[in-house]
């Protein structure tokens, strides 16, 4: 099996971090590859970056989906997801999505952790689009000051994980940002509740969805459709006429 990692910023090193935890929760026999986004933000933080961020995706799938048996989004607002879905004859996984979603199969209601204070309202807007935001027990926030300080940032999600678990009835805690890869099993010892890390749970369901071979047929459905001008050629092509799973 092939998993390709996409790293929607432009940030090689997240790449590699996303690559890393990717290999360590895949099981035997999996191989992983990341990819990094071609332009667009260093590290995605706003809507804009996030529009762009979308489209990065997209033509980074384009480019390099076949040979892939699945992909994971590593960009913690799962930018492209949906458009991607539509396009491709692969499972495609948003790595937060996988997290929401674990998290709520682990108890009625859940905590999350995300960088910078201007997050939560994104992430809100994607917690309703999955239908969750009623789970939502409480979200908190960590300044982007402590990026590169990987002990104190450690330190402080485990923190705020301690006070999520002992202030909410919640059965996990979602560490949200691909920049947080690796953080949630670093601590897990520390807090009490299952702390869960999106590229980790994005690679086991898309393992599970290669596995279970389920079909894809309406990512065709669309059918023929007008190309785009003044993208990669890999993406007009992909976008005029849906492929079919032969071209994986």
């Amino acid at each position: 099996m092939r998993i390709l990692i996409v790293n929607g910023n432009t940030t090689q090193a997240i790449t590699d971090l996303a690559v890393g935890e990717a290999r360590r929760a895949a099981t035997s026999g999996t191989e992983v590859v990341g990819v990094t986004a071609r332009f667009g933000a260093a590290f995605v933080s706003n809507a804009a970056q996030e529009a762009v961020a979308a489209h990065a995706v997209l033509d980074a799938l384009a480019r390099l989906y076949r040979g892939a048996d699945a992909a994971v989004l590593a960009i913690s607002l799962d930018s492209g997801l949906a458009a991607a879905r539509g396009l491709l004859p692969i499972p495609v996984v948003g790595m937060t999505e996988a997290a929401l979603f674990t998290a709520c199969m682990l108890g009625d209601r859940f905590g999350m952790i995300v960088l910078g204070r201007d997050s939560p309202p994104l992430y809100g807007e994607l917690l309703e689009r999955y239908g969750v935001e009623s789970r939502l027990a409480e979200c908190r926030s960590i300044e982007r000051s402590l990026l590169g300080q990987d002990d104190a940032l450690a330190e402080r999600i485990a923190q705020e994980a301690r006070t999520l678990a002992a202030n909410c009835d919640i059965g996990a805690v979602v560490v949200c940002g691909v920049v947080f890869t690796g953080m949630a099993s670093r601590v897990q010892a520390q807090v009490p509740v299952p702390l869960l890390d999106g590229i980790a749970c994005g690679v086991r369901q898309a393992e599970s969805l290669v596995r279970a071979k389920f079909p894809l047929a309406y990512r065709s459905a669309a059918g023929p459709a007008p190309g785009m001008t003044g993208v990669s050629p890999e993406l007009a092509a992909l976008s005029a006429v849906p492929p079919s799973p032969k071209d994986k």
